[in-house]
């Protein structure tokens, strides 16, 4: 039943000044799952801790789908019935060769939003979480427990709150093979005159082409510089 109620507070915080009155899919899911029950402190907590998915946690791709690894991901955490996030309530990780940080819903021991006792329930209704790739450039988004566990009440095995970051544009430089070319240097004459030295100025001529592309399509010139 605690559970329940801090559920219900949460959405009636949440919806306070919004028109739509309406319950969520994972509310309705826990009042209809113990409808009639006396609920007890040890069922509020099993209740909470088995609607984990198999997987959970943070994908960071970018504009083609591709997964960005060697992201920073920082979570901060949201308790129970505050609507404030608490810098000390913070922990970080690095992403996998997938472009995923992964939690496990059957590990309750290291599940983000933590439990402290066999009947309790966790610490953390929310994470705030940003991601920040090697630029440092940052995006935030959000990770309630009811809408992970949403996942597991619509028999999904996993869910992922996904960030997508726009690489830099692309420029390969292109030339031809064939404008490889050989120098020939006339030989030197025998000399006990160390500090003769001679240079030779070459004037080269090279085709080179360009392709760029970015996500939009907005490249439309690009320019070479001399150093």
């Amino acid at each position: 039943m605690i559970f329940i109620l801090l559920m219900l507070m949460e959405i009636k915080m949440k919806y306070l000044y919004d028109l739509n009155t309406n319950f969520d899919e994972h509310s309705l899911y826990i009042i209809n799952r113990y409808a009639s029950q006396i609920v007890t402190p040890h069922m509020s907590s099993d209740m909470l801790w088995s609607l984990f998915p198999f997987k959970f946690g943070v994908q960071v791709k970018d504009m083609f789908n591709n997964p960005i690894e060697n992201v920073t991901v920082k979570f901060y955490g949201v308790r129970w019935l505050q609507e404030s996030v608490n810098i000390n309530d913070k922990f970080e990780r690095k992403m996998d060769n997938n472009g995923k940080v992964t939690f496990y819903g059957n590990d309750i021991n290291h599940n983000p939003y933590e439990r402290t006792g066999p009947t309790s329930l966790s610490t953390f209704s929310n994470f705030m979480i940003v991601v920040y790739n090697e630029k440092e450039i940052g995006l935030f988004n959000w990770l309630p427990v009811f809408i992970v566990q949403t996942a597991k009440i619509q028999n999904k095995t996993e869910y992922y709150v996904e960030f997508q970051f726009n690489r830099k544009p692309n420029v390969n430089f292109i030339y031809p093979l064939n404008d490889v070319f050989n120098l020939s240097v006339p030989q030197f004459v025998n000399s006990s005159d160390l500090s003769c030295q001679v240079q030779y100025s070459l004037i080269v001529k090279m085709n080179l082409s360009v392709h760029a592309w970015d996500i939009d399509g907005n490249i439309t010139k690009v320019e070479f510089y001399s150093k």
